[in-house]
């Protein structure tokens, strides 16, 4: 087997896992908006959830961290991991995924994407959800600039923040569920379409113990938040309590959240070339 044809191999493996990304956050992403802000039954129902929130602008940690000074740090900070690992291409492939989810997830929600008035209550669209989108950028940027040995504490110190972040937004009536999915969405397929263009070289590493051991952790605890978000929703909607409905999306948006960091742990960012 000739180099460049094992070279050209493992580019289609790390483009075709890029690309499978791809796919389901588009999927995510577009069921999001059919299901959640296009439909009249998704509209009652995040409309209830609404309700049972607290709206206020004066929230606690750590959904209060997130401002342009703090976004800008952790930019900088993903920005000199990847040019150690991977070269000036490296921070450009990271900082340019990172402004795109960021612009491209306020340009959707108040320009291109439109939220029919199903009722008048809560009117104007919110999706995909901004901050949903710019807190998860940053973290699974950082995941995919990290080697294998380093991804899976990213994911075990990630998971939570993003999760509590998830479920602020629906408590202080921030967002929807559909927003937050919608973000989270934007952010993997950002990252997932980078990785497409521009696929890792050289050969792919396999995943360490730890990495592999995390990533089936997260996909079978977001499994699991799924079928119960689902039962406590039904219930809270065929009772019509609508706390039970906010607890329900905190529990599908902690779901949504873990395994948007699992997927995003397949993808790659190209390393720095070393020559002998």
């Amino acid at each position: 087997m000739s180099p460049s044809s094992s070279r050209s191999r493992t580019r289609v493996s790390a483009r075709g896992r890029a690309v499978l990304v791809l796919l389901v956050a588009a999927a995510v992403f577009t069921a999001a908006y059919v299901l959640g802000v296009q439909n009249d039954a998704g509209q009652r129902a995040e409309n209830a959830l609404l309700r049972a929130s607290n709206l206020t602008s004066d929230v606690p940690p750590p959904l209060d961290w997130v401002s342009l000074q703090s976004i800008a740090v952790i930019a900088v900070l993903i920005a000199i991991i990847a040019l150690f690992r991977s070269g000036v291409g490296g921070v450009v492939h990271a900082l340019a995924a990172i402004a795109v989810a960021v612009v491209s997830a306020k340009a959707l929600k108040n320009v291109f994407l439109e939220r029919p008035e199903f009722h008048l209550e809560n009117p104007g669209n919110s999706f995909p959800s901004g901050h949903a989108a710019v807190v998860s950028v940053l973290i699974m940027t950082l995941l995919i600039v990290l080697p294998s040995t380093g991804r899976w504490i990213v994911m075990l110190l990630g998971a939570p923040l993003l999760i509590t972040i998830s479920a602020q937004l629906l408590a202080y009536g921030w967002h929807r569920p559909s927003d937050v999915f919608g973000g989270f969405a934007l952010a993997l397929g950002t990252l997932a379409l980078g990785a497409v263009i521009r696929p890792a070289r050289g050969p792919v590493p396999p995943a360490t113990p730890g990495l592999r051991r995390m990533r089936a952790l997260l996909m079978g605890l977001g499994t699991l938040a799924f079928v119960v978000a689902l039962v406590v929703g039904m219930a809270g909607l065929g009772a019509g309590v609508n706390e039970r409905i906010l607890l329900a999306g905190q529990i599908a948006g902690g779901g949504a959240a873990v395994w948007a960091l699992a997927l995003a742990s397949l993808l790659r960012i190209p390393a720095r070339t070393r020559t002998a």
